[in-house]
């Protein structure tokens, strides 16, 4: 009933078959380092438009947090800061969070890429001083 499953850097873990069947968590599913932050931004579904925090992102997508009510599956537009209109999915949703999947458009990835360069670079340079 046990079979080895080949996890990140080649090491093999032992799952039995019926680990198999359950549907992967967000840490599992995510293919993109994630870096936590808290930031205002906004999310629109094709309710409005309304107030969230970010709470982290990768160029694959994000957590936010705030009082709407979304559910899976729902198509949204997220912004932050001067990062607008990342267009993507809602893939986890629960009481006063969500985790949305970005569509993977590159000319957006490179914007994303550039926006956490950033914010990383003024992180280093508070913590130097």
């Amino acid at each position: 009933d046990f079979c080895l499953s080949r996890g990140l850097g080649d090491v093999y873990k032992r799952q039995t078959l019926t680990d198999h069947t359950q549907q992967p968590t967000g840490a599992e599913r995510r293919t993109e380092v994630r870096y936590a932050l808290v930031v205002p931004g906004l999310v629109a579904d094709r309710t409005g438009v309304h107030d969230c925090i970010v709470v982290d992102i990768s160029l694959g997508g994000c957590m936010l947090e705030g009082e709407f009510h979304m559910r899976n599956g729902l198509e949204v537009a997220v912004g932050v800061d001067s990062l607008m209109g990342l267009l993507g999915e809602i893939v986890h949703a629960g009481p006063g969070f969500v985790g949305v999947k970005f569509h993977m458009v590159p000319d957006r990835r490179s914007d994303i890429r550039a926006w956490i360069a950033a914010r990383l670079k003024i992180a280093r340079a508070g913590s130097d001083g």
